[in-house]
């Protein structure tokens, strides 16, 4: 098997020739090339001036993980993959976005539920509300669904409280129990 060789301004080393040249053990220099995804010319730095740059500061690892909101883990694999500190900041702000939007939309989903349990018909969250559903298109009741009947000002009025048809707005994977 032949090991593997690693270049830095014209000259082409393996890890153990590396080490013997530049001081750093070749355990040290293994892991910051292969598990922390740095260059070869940065892996030779003193590790005080070893560091990413983000937004004119220096990080290290675990502060640059800490700092863009994401595991040390992802940062070092982004890191191996290739992309560049500046793509994984927008990756990372990116999916916090997504995150946050999913949760405020389970939080609307929770208030939902609480409204439907005042009378409210469950159709106003679903998915299908416009025109993937017999009873809002037509009034043509969904094989399966509940309901609550009830008098008001303007006559009897039917309140959904399940449907299996039934898929909350905010969450296009989710089927949710119906109260």
């Amino acid at each position: 098997m032949i090991p593997k060789t690693y270049e830095w301004k014209g000259q082409r080393h393996t890890l153990k020739e590396w080490s013997k040249i530049t001081g750093i053990s070749v355990q040290t220099l293994y892991g910051r090339i292969e598990r922390n995804g740095l260059r070869i010319g940065d892996a030779f730095k003193d590790r005080r001036t070893l560091g990413l740059q983000y937004e004119g500061k220096r990080y290290t690892m675990a502060g640059l993980a800490d700092a863009l909101g994401i595991a040390l883990a992802t940062l070092q694999r982004k890191l191996k993959s290739g992309m560049t500190v500046d793509e994984i900041a927008t990756w990372a702000r990116e999916t916090r976005a997504i995150r946050e939007e999913r949760k405020r939309m389970m939080q609307l989903h929770s208030r939902g539920v609480e409204h439907r349990q005042k009378g409210e018909s469950i159709c106003w969250d679903c998915r299908r509300n416009v025109c993937g559903c017999s009873w809002a298109r037509n009034l043509v009741p969904v094989e399966g669904f509940a309901f609550v009947e009830r008098i008001t000002n303007d006559g009897p009025r039917k309140t959904i409280t399940s449907c299996p048809k039934y898929i909350f707005r905010g969450d296009r994977h989710a089927r949710h129990a119906m109260v």
